[in-house]
Parts: structure tokens; C-alpha cells; sequence
């Protein structure tokens, strides 16, 4: 990803402020102190990962010269996407990403484009300073390791160290040590009240389970009682049914009948009488239309009659309609023909003015010789348009030479400037001496450490020597020998001989043995102690070597060599300053010996361009003299004269033009008055002594009058072809209808209407009785049912007796009665069972709280399972990390290594870090091991420089290549290895886009001569 435009609104001391096509691979921003290069840095920051909040204690960077506070960056990915990044604080600090296929996005789009490195990486890798490059810390960080270990593997966006929060979290939330909310805890807790209950429901059983028999048996007595309840029950519902039908049967024979006494009718339409009456009043329509139609047509042909047309005014309709449509052009043409006269005489005085202002000797047939051409106007322009250029020019040059001389003065006030600050530093040392002594400082260091451990070595051996002074080697062998002469004697008087003898050899060899052990330890101390006293001999003499160097007699203490090692620093930095100094000062004088050059040059191109002056104008003399016109005229007086003279021939052009239309107005006038006299000719009309125009309004007048008559009269025409269809329709409609009557009343078994009348009445009394009889076997059924039941039930109600019903029906009710009472009493007594139960129900909830303990062991098998995968999962996580950190590792150290032996010029050879520390160690040349706190300063910050170009290149292998921003981070850097780490990051910039910002010029021109095609913006002149 490359950062291509920066546009801000309002930060800091930027206003409306943009750099634009910023370079793929190096880009230096240089500028003096407050120039606005760390600004610059922290608008970049800001727009990548939001502005801190005022309670942040941090710079904001509000807008001091107005604008909104905010701005964006145009940048290209990885995959050559362009995208625009915006971020403004009057948007709640939110970030706006424009894609470049338009579509929007948020923090979300951000975060993916950038890899999703995080505030905490961008700042400590990518884009620090030199407070940031002199913290091993910034980079033992957990947020960088765990970006590491998740682009390493893939991961994306996923931060392993949520991933360990997201299992720990639900690990704690099911089970915790001495937790009573989490679920396993507190199921465990429920368990252990369930048992305890169930311990104290082991009682009474035996009465609870007598109670519950009994209530078995009575709940039984009851349900047979309620079988014969329910028996007597549909007896008696099958008799009241019987009784409640009683009337509708009755009914029924009545209505069987009605309808045998009824005559029969075979069939008759349906709706009958309805379609009788219907035809019969479409007959009277049908009649009443027929004589109205008549009527209407003996009105048409009087009417037809009464209208008499004016032919030859007719057949002149459209010649007066077409000179109607002209009136108004003829009255307009009229009325406009003296204006156009007045305006011929107004444009004829104009010309004739513009001749005389063209001078007496012009006329209209000079006018018209006068070469008006417009490459004759083009050569005037050009040679106005060449002197001005060579007038302009002269002025250009005399302003370009005053600024060079300007220039050249102020370049002589800064060399003046420059030799006196040179003069102001006194160091008697060059660079060499004072690396040399810097050098001989951190060996002096290094060696103090080794000889206090040989020292601290030698002190020990002195102390173990008289340890075995204090044993009293001698003494002891001869104590071993006296102790062996006893026994051989002993052995001798005992008989014991050869017991004595053995006993006498071995204690003899263990003195001989013992005074030898000791002998030799006691040289082998000798032998290193010797060796300690010459290796300190040896590096007493080295470390004065190295005093010696850097000004002292004797080896100073290690707080001399901190106060030589400041000193040395200080004089580093004048060095440096002196460097910067004397840098400029050899560009200033190249400036110079430019600008000397550049003003000799101004002044020969001021020479040639005021001789080309002359030359042109005597040229313009030349072309004045052969078109007869005065010399002394200028180019802006002739193309005034070009001007006039165009001003005349569009005068001459309107006047011909007037002349035309005043002759096509005259004859469109005559040609409009010859044709109405023609048509009042045709109609046989002569004037009348008004106006033809008034003439003509009245034929038009007259001939609309008759084209009125001619149309009504072909409207009644074409209603009388109307009225005559229709009076056919209607009477085939009235003979339809006296046909339909006809077929109605045989359909009917009818001679007339009354009998059909008659015959409907009687179909209609048939119809009642039937759908009355169906209603009463519908009630029937409603009740027996259909098929069988029905017939069933019919054969009752022909055989049944009511009254026998009703004695029967209050039997029935005695015996319910009976059977209601024995059901209440058993219910009763089952209740008053019930009741019992219910004082020991609380006692024999055992197998439900048993059950209810098993659902909570097997929930607390389901989350113990769950709670060991969290755990399980949290341990292998924990070691895939720890074997990635073994691998991984060495790829980020390995590119560490090689940008360190590169910037060291070979002098270290290899860093390495233990697995189990996040120490850093380096390894010289020499084999010689050293930890950070043993590397000068300037070391040190090239050794972190290395590690983050470590990490740059591997983070780089697996997600976003993102810009690299540098500030000033070479300072504390020595020529040589400024210049080795100005390689280095001409070959990172390979990858990565990368923007150094600086103050001192030295350092432009190293990286400058370093790549070639690193780009420079000079932020004073910028923002100037």
C-alpha cells in the first residue's frame, strides 16, 4: 500500500494543504524546526486510526489558520485499488472510505484495507521517531506479536489474544473456583439440597399407600355409577326427542294430505308469471318507440325543407378563408412599410458619418478597394500581437535580473552567516578520533566488567588455598602411618600377622594417596592462580592502552568513563552540526557560481530582444507605407480602422437588405388586394366603397353562415338514416316478443293469459306443500338421523302412544335422581380421601425430586463436557502459539540480522533471542556476546532500526505492505553507518513506500546520492 495524495482542510498549522503524486519507494521531506514535518506525521496518523480525545492530554492539533479540522489520504493497495480515506472531528472523528468502484465504508473497510494493523503496530513499526527507535519496549509488545502470530498464520483480522479472552471468559462463565453464579457451581449446590431432602421424605409410605388405594376403588364406583347415570340418561333423551318431534309429524300427515287433494300439473316454467309480465311490458315499450320514431322522422323532412344553400358563395369558401388567414400580414405589411422607409433614410446617414470618420479621403468606392481581407487583418495582428511579445519580454528579463542579483546578494549573506557560526564551534578532533575514543569507552567498559570477574576469581582461589593450609595435610598422613605401625604391631603379638600387614599396607597407601591429592590441588591452584594474575596483568595493560587513548594516566573509574563518554556524545553532535554547516555552505557557493552564470546570460538575452525591437518596428513602417497609409499609425489604430471599416459594410449590408424588404412588402400588399377583388368578382359582389380588408371580414362573415346551413343540413340528413335503422330494429324486437308470448303460454298448458294466471297459482300452492312436507322430514332427521335410523324411527312415531310416553318420562327422572344422589356421596367420601393424601403429599415427592436430580446431573454432565473443550482449547492454542514463536521467530530475526550486519559494516554477525526470555543478544565479529545494555547508544538504536525492519519484512510476506514514515531517526547514527543504513532503506523501499522527514540538509544529500530516484519537498518553500 502506497500513500499517493495528502489533502488537508485544517491541522495544526496546514491549511488547505496538499502534496500530491507522492513517489512509490523513497520520498524525503525536508525542512527546517517547525517547519511542520511532525504535523504532517501526525495528520497521517490521525486520519489512519482517529484523532485522541481532549482528555488524552495529547496535542490535538486544532486548525490555526481556519479550515475543517480534518483532511484525507488517496492511497493505492497492494492489489493497485485506489481508495480515498477522509476523517474529520466535526464528524464525531468517524472515517469515511470511498472504494474505487464508488461503493462507501466505514472503520470495518479501513481496518481490512490496512491489514488490520492496529494503532499500537502503525505507530512502533511503521512510523516512529527517534523517542520511539530508542525503546526496545515499543517492539516487545503484546499487540505486535500477536499481529505477527496471526498474519503468520493466516488469520487475518482475528486477534489471537481475544481468541484466548473469548475461551477464558467461557470457561470462568460455566465453572469457577469458589464461584457460586456460574452454572456449575451452582448446580452443584443444587444437588446437595435435593439430597437432603430426599433424605427426609423416607417416611410414612405405607399409609400413603393405603390412602391411595382406597381412593382407586372409589374413583372405580364412581365411574360405573356415572355408566348407568349416563344409560338412563339416552333412554331419557331418546323419549323427550320422540315427544319434541311429536307436532312436526303430525304436521306432516297433514300436509300429505293437502297435497293429495291439489290437481296435478306435469310441469310449468319456472319464474313464470315473472316472465309473462316481463314480455308484456316490453311489448308496450316496443309499441311506444315505434310510433315516436315516426314522429321524429316527419319533423326531419320539414325541417330538410325550410333550409336553402348560397352555392357560389360556398364554392369561394376556401379562397375567402385563406385570405382571412392573411388579413393580419396584410394589415401588419401596411402598417410596417413607412417604418421601413423612415429606418432606410436613418441607416444612409450612419454610412455616410462612418465614411467621414474614416477621413475626407475615403469613399464608397475606396471603401470597397481597401483590401479587408482576413489575412490582411491577421498580418496587422500578428505584428501587434510580435511587438508586444518582444515589449513583454524585455520587461520579463529586466525583472528576471534584478531578481537574480537579489538572489546573489542574499547567498552572499548567508555564506557571511554560515563562516560565523563555523567559527563559533572549537573542536580540536575529527570524526575518526572520536569514534576511536567513543571505542576505546565501551571497551573500557566491557573489559572493567571481565576484570572485576577475574579478580572476584582470583580471591576465591587465594581463599581455598588457605582452606588447605588449614587442614594440615602433613600431619594427617602421618597420623595414617603411626595408626598402621600400631596395628602391625598388634597383629604381630595377636597371632594376626597377616591382618596386621594388610592393615598396615592399606592405611599406608591411603596416607600416601592423601598427601598426594593434596599435593596436586594445591598445584593446580598454583597453576590458576597464575594464569588469573597474568590474564589481569594482561588486561590492566589493555585497559591503559584504551585510558590512554581517551586522555588518562591510569584506568579511570566507571563514572570517568560515563562523564568521557557525554563529553565524546557532545562533541558527535557538534561534528554533526559543523557537518550540516559546512554542507550548506558548499551548496550556497554552488548556488552562486549558478546565479553568476545565469545573470551574464539575462543580460545578452536583453540585448538581442530590444534589437529585435527596432528591427520589427521599422518592418511595421514598411507595410504602413505600401497599403498608402500613414506611418506614424499604430497597430491598435489600424485594427480600429479594421474595426470602422467592417462597422461600414455591415451598414452597407442593412441598408440593401432594408431596400429589399420595402420592395417585397409593396408587392405582397398589391398581390393580397388583386385577390379579394377576385373573389368579390366570383361571388358576383362589387366594393361598396369600405376597405377591401373590411370587404373581405364580411364574405368571410357571410360564407361561415352557409357552411353552418350546409353542415345542419347534412345532419339531418344522416338522422334520418338513423331514425329509419332504428324503426326496422324495433319492429323486428315487437315481433320477437309477441312470438316469445305465444311459446310462454303453451309451455304453461295455457289458451290465454288468465288461464296461465290460473295454472301458476295452483304450481306455485304444489311447490309450498312439498318444500313444507321436506322441512318436517328434515326436523325428523335432525333427530333420528338418516337411512335406517330414519325408518326406524318413523315405524316408532307410526305405533307409539304419547301419553304412555310422558308416564315413562317421569320414571326415568325418579331414577337419575336416585343415581345423582350415590354419585355426590361416593365423590364426597373420594375427596375426603383426597384431602388425606394431600397432608402427606409433601412426603412422597421422593421420586421427583430423584428425577429432578438426575436432569441436573446430566446438565452438569453437558456443561462439565463444554467446560473441558474451552480448557482443552485455551491449551492447545497456548502451545501452538509457543511452537509458532520457535519458528516464526527466526524469520523475523534472520531479516534482522541482515539489515544489522549491513548497517554495522560486518561488525556484528548474528542476534539471537532465547525462546524463553524476550531478551536480545548480539554476537560480534570477534564471537563476543553482548546484550543491549552493553551497546553504545547509537548501536543500540541501529539494532532496534534492524528488529523492526525484521518485523516490516515479515509482516509484509503475509498482509498489507503499508508506508513506512521515518523522523529524523539517523542523528545519533556516525557517517559510516548513517550511510550503510541509508542503503538499507533504499532496499526496503523496494517493498514499501516510504516518507523520511528531516531537518538537517546533510542527511537530504546522503540519502539523495544513496537513491537516485528518491523524490525531495523542501516543506519551508512548500508552505511558503
Amino acid at each position: 500500500m502506497k500513500i499517493d495524495d495528502i489533502h488537508i482542510d485544517g491541522f495544526g498549522r496546514f491549511n488547505q494543504f496538499s502534496i500530491e503524486d507522492l513517489n512509490p519507494g523513497l520520498t524525503i521531506f525536508s525542512g527546517a524546526n517547525e517547519a511542520g514535518k511532525s504535523t504532517l506525521l501526525a495528520f497521517i496518523r490521525c486520519v489512519l486510526f482517529g484523532f485522541s480525545s481532549a482528555r488524552s492530554g495529547t496535542n490535538q492539533y486544532p486548525p490555526l489558520y481556519g479550515g475543517k479540522h480534518g483532511g484525507r489520504l488517496v492511497m493505492t493497495t497492494d492489489s493497485d485499488e485506489r481508495c480515498i480515506i477522509e476523517r474529520y472531528v466535526e464528524r464525531g472523528g468517524g472515517v469515511k472510505i470511498t472504494l474505487q468502484d464508488g461503493a462507501m465504508g466505514g472503520a470495518d473497510e479501513l481496518s481490512k484495507l490496512l491489514g488490520y494493523a492496529d494503532q499500537t503496530i502503525f505507530e512502533n513499526v511503521y512510523a516512529f521517531g527517534l523517542s520511539e527507535l530508542q525503546k526496545f519496549e515499543s517492539l516487545n509488545n503484546d499487540s505486535i506479536r500477536d499481529k505477527l502470530y496471526s498474519v503468520g498464520a493466516g488469520l487475518g483480522s482475528v486477534s489471537i489474544s481475544d481468541v484466548q479472552k473469548h475461551f477464558r471468559n467461557q470457561y470462568e462463565g460455566l465453572y469457577k473456583k469458589q464461584g457460586r453464579k456460574p452454572p456449575i457451581n451452582k448446580l452443584f449446590s443444587d444437588m446437595n439440597k435435593l439430597d437432603s431432602t430426599i433424605n427426609d421424605l423416607e417416611k410414612d409410605q405405607s399409609k400413603y399407600d393405603s390412602l391411595h388405594r382406597d381412593l382407586e376403588e372409589k374413583s372405580t364406583l364412581i365411574e360405573q355409577l356415572k355408566n348407568e347415570h349416563l344409560d338412563i340418561e339416552k333412554n331419557l333423551n331418546h323419549v323427550n326427542d320422540i315427544i319434541s318431534i311429536w307436532d312436526d309429524w303430525i304436521n306432516l300427515l297433514d300436509l300429505k294430505a293437502n297435497l293429495a287433494d291439489i290437481p296435478i300439473l306435469e310441469n310449468f316454467p319456472e319464474n313464470g308469471l315473472n316472465d309473462l309480465e316481463r314480455i308484456l311490458e316490453k311489448t308496450e315499450e316496443s309499441a311506444d318507440s315505434i310510433s315516436s320514431m315516426k314522429g321524429d322522422i316527419n319533423k326531419n323532412e320539414i325541417e330538410t325543407g325550410n333550409i336553402v344553400l348560397n352555392q357560389e358563395l360556398l364554392q369561394q369558401r376556401d379562397a375567402i378563408l385563406d385570405l382571412g388567414n392573411g388579413i393580419e400580414k396584410y394589415r401588419s405589411e401596411c402598417g410596417s412599410l413607412q417604418s421601413l422607409r423612415s429606418k432606410l433614410i436613418g441607416e444612409q446617414s450612419d454610412f455616410h458619418d462612418l465614411l467621414n470618420e474614416l477621413g475626407p479621403q475615403w469613399d464608397e468606392e475606396k471603401l470597397n478597394r481597401f483590401d479587408r481581407s482576413i489575412p490582411a487583418r491577421e498580418i496587422v495582428i500578428q505584428k501587434h500581437k510580435a511587438i508586444e511579445e518582444i515589449e513583454t519580454e524585455i520587461i520579463d528579463v529586466k525583472h528576471e535580473s534584478m531578481q537574480v542579483n537579489r538572489d546573489i546578494e542574499k547567498i552572499d549573506t548567508d555564506v557571511e552567516e554560515n563562516q560565523e557560526k563555523l567559527q563559533q564551534y572549537d573542536i580540536q578532533k575529527n570524526n575518526d578520533e572520536v569514534e576511536q575514543g567513543l571505542d576505546a569507552i565501551r571497551n573500557l567498559r566491557s573489559e572493567h566488567r571481565v576484570l572485576n570477574d577475574k579478580q572476584f576469581d582470583l580471591k576465591g582461589i587465594k581463599k581455598e588455598e588457605e582452606e588447605l593450609l588449614n587442614k594440615k595435610a602433613p600431619l594427617r598422613s602421618a597420623s595414617l602411618i603411626v595408626v598402621a605401625g600400631v596395628g602391625l604391631i598388634y597383629g604381630y603379638f595377636m597371632d594376626e600377622l597377616l591382618v596386621g600387614i594388610t592393615l598396615f599396607i592399606v592405611l599406608i597407601a591411603t596416607a600416601v594417596v592423601y598427601f598426594v591429592s593434596i599435593r596436586k590441588k594445591q598445584s593446580d591452584l598454583d597453576d590458576t592462580k597464575q594464569q588469573l594474575m597474568t590474564e589481569i596483568e594482561s588486561l590492566n595493560k589493555e585497559m591503559l592502552t584504551y585510558a590512554q587513548l581517551i586522555g588518562f594516566n591510569e584506568i579511570p573509574q566507571p563514572e570517568m568513563l560515563d562523564q568521557k563518554y557525554e563529553s565524546l556524545q557532545n562533541v558527535v553532535v557538534k561534528l554533526s552540526a559543523v557537518s550540516d554547516i559546512q554542507a550548506t555552505q558548499k551548496k550556497l557557493l554552488r548556488d552562486k557560481t549558478k546565479l553568476d552564470k545565469q545573470s551574464k546570460e539575462i543580460g545578452g538575452k536583453q540585448a538581442d530582444e530590444e534589437a529585435k525591437l527596432s528591427s520589427m518596428k521599422q518592418e511595421w513602417k514598411n507595410w504602413l507605407s505600401e497599403y498608402d497609409l500613414d506611418t506614424n499609425l499604430s497597430p491598435e489604430s489600424i485594427l480600429e480602422i479594421f474595426s470602422t471599416i467592417k462597422t461600414c459594410y455591415e451598414k452597407q449590408k442593412t441598408i440593401k437588405t432594408l431596400e429589399s424588404q420595402i420592395r417585397l412588402n409593396e408587392e405582397s400588399i398589391q398581390d393580397y388586394e388583386d385577390k379579394i377583388v377576385s373573389v368579390l368578382n366570383n361571388c358576383g359582389r362589387s366594393r361598396s366603397g369600405v376597405s377591401l380588408d373590411t370587404e373581405l371580414e364580411k364574405l368571410r362573415d357571410e360564407v361561415e353562415i352557409e357552411q353552418k346551413n350546409k353542415e345542419h343540413l347534412e345532419r339531418l340528413g344522416t338522422d334520418k338514416e338513423i331514425l329509419l335503422e332504428k324503426l326496422k330494429s324495433v319492429d323486428a324486437k315487437y315481433n320477437s316478443l309477441e312470438k316469445q308470448l305465444l311459446d310462454l303460454l303453451a309451455s304453461g298448458f295455457s289458451d290465454d293469459e288468465s288461464e296461465f294466471r290460473k295454472n301458476a297459482t295452483i304450481w306455485d300452492e304444489r311447490v309450498r306443500l312439498k318444500d313444507e312436507i321436506k322441512n318436517a322430514n328434515n326436523q325428523i332427521r335432525r333427530i333420528s338421523g338418516d337411512g335406517e335410523s330414519y325408518d326406524k324411527f318413523i315405524s316408532e312415531l307410526e305405533v307409539v302412544d304419547i301419553k304412555t310416553l310422558e308416564r315413562n318420562i317421569q320414571e326415568l327422572e325418579d331414577n337419575l335422581a336416585t343415581l345423582d344422589s350415590e354419585i355426590s356421596d361416593n365423590i364426597d367420601e373420594r375427596g375426603r380421601i383426597h384431602e388425606q393424601l394431600e397432608q402427606l403429599e409433601y412426603r412422597a415427592e421422593g421420586s421427583m425430586l430423584r428425577m429432578e436430580k438426575e436432569v441436573l446431573k446430566e446438565d452438569l454432565h453437558k456443561k462439565s463436557r463444554d467446560w473441558a473443550s474451552y480448557i482443552l482449547a485455551q491449551e492447545v492454542l497456548k502451545k501452538a502459539i509457543e511452537v509458532y514463536e520457535k519458528e516464526s521467530q527466526p524469520a523475523v530475526i534472520v531479516e534482522a540480522q541482515s539489515f544489522f550486519s549491513s548497517i554495522t559494516d560486518g561488525r556484528y554477525k548474528r542476534i539471537y533471542s532465547p525462546v524463553s526470555s524476550s531478551d536480545i543478544f548480539v554476537e560480534d565479529s570477534d564471537g563476543r556476546q553482548k546484550d543491549t545494555f552493553q551497546l553504545s547508544k547509537g548501536t543500540a538504536e541501529q539494532l532496534y532500526l534492524a528488529l523492526r525492519f525484521g518485523f516490516i519484512k515479515e509482516l509484509g510476506k503475509h498482509s498489507e505492505r503499508l508506508p513506512i514514515i521515518f523522523d529524523d531517526i539517523l542523528v545519533n547514527f556516525d557517517p559510516t553507518r548513517s550511510m550503510n543504513a541509508g542503503n538499507t532503506i533504499k532496499q526496503l523501499a523496494t517493498t514499501n513506500q516510504i516518507l523520511y522527514f528531516t531537518c538537517h540538509p546533510g542527511t537530504v544529500e546522503a540519502l539523495k546520492e544513496i537513491a537516485l530516484d528518491a523524490k525531495v519537498i523542501d516543506l519551508d518553500g512548500f508552505c511558503d
